[in-house]
This record gives C-alpha cells, sequence and structure tokens, in this order.
C-alpha cells in the first residue's frame, strides 16, 4: 500500500507542475492578447498619445504597445490590471520591478504566479516581450 500510495504522491506533484505550467502559458496569452487589442485600438484611433481604460491612463511605445507609466517607470501592477483577464479573477503572489539590461528606457515586472512559476514582463525595442520561466 506504501508503495501505491508512493507513486500516487509522485504522478500527483507531475500533474500538478504541468497544470501550473499551462496555466502560466495561458496567462502569457492572454497579456500579449490584450495588449494586441489595444495596439490595435491605437492604430484604429490614429495613434493617441494616451488613453483611458477603465481609470487606467494608457500611453504607448512608439510602436504601439500598450504602457502604464508612473513617475518615468513601468507601473506593475496597472500593467497587470489592464493585460490579466478581467472575465476570471487571475492573481500574483507578489511582483517585483527591476530595472535592468533588457532596455534602457522601461524596467521589467516579474509577476509570482504560484511558488515556482513568474511571469516576466519587459519592453525591448519599443515591444512588449513576455517570458514565463520556473524557478525551483
Amino acid at each position: 500500500m506504501l508503495f501505491i500510495a508512493g507513486v500516487m504522491l509522485v504522478q500527483w506533484q507531475k500533474i500538478e507542475k504541468k497544470a501550473e505550467q499551462t496555466q502560466l502559458r495561458q496567462l502569457e496569452q492572454t497579456f500579449f492578447k490584450s495588449a494586441s487589442s489595444f495596439r490595435q485600438e491605437w492604430e484604429l484611433q490614429d495613434k493617441p498619445k494616451q488613453l483611458n481604460v477603465d481609470g487606467i491612463q494608457l500611453g504607448f511605445t512608439a510602436l504601439g504597445w500598450p504602457i502604464v507609466l508612473h513617475n518615468g517607470q513601468v507601473d506593475c501592477e496597472r500593467m497587470w490590471e489592464l493585460l490579466a483577464s478581467r472575465e476570471r479573477s487571475v492573481h500574483y503572489i507578489r511582483f517585483y520591478t527591476e530595472k535592468g539590461m533588457r532596455s534602457e528606457q522601461y524596467n521589467s515586472c516579474f509577476y509570482q504566479i504560484t511558488g515556482s512559476n513568474w511571469l516576466e514582463l519587459f519592453f525591448q525595442h519599443e515591444r512588449i516581450r513576455l517570458n514565463d520561466f520556473l524557478t525551483d
């Protein structure tokens, strides 16, 4: 019985890890679809400098990708509100921001989704980029 329980526990952990990875990839797709929709809106409205979306003052990069800035830095909380699914409640555990090598102008946002799953949002060459990764 202990052997069977051990095997089941190992299999359950594998299934749980795969489910977390799938959730993270879906979230990444949701972010990109939302960003693409705002970029399309930017094109359709003759490239405005800003839009107000649900009380969020949204700006755009030179190439039309949505960006929310506060004191010259990407506002990670507002970017999450803007790009995460509004149909289902998607939460992060915590986030942090980092000024790094990816962009001279913008900071990156790192969102912890589960214990070891992270989503990075950054801008490179005036384009929005997303990267999901695992930490162990």
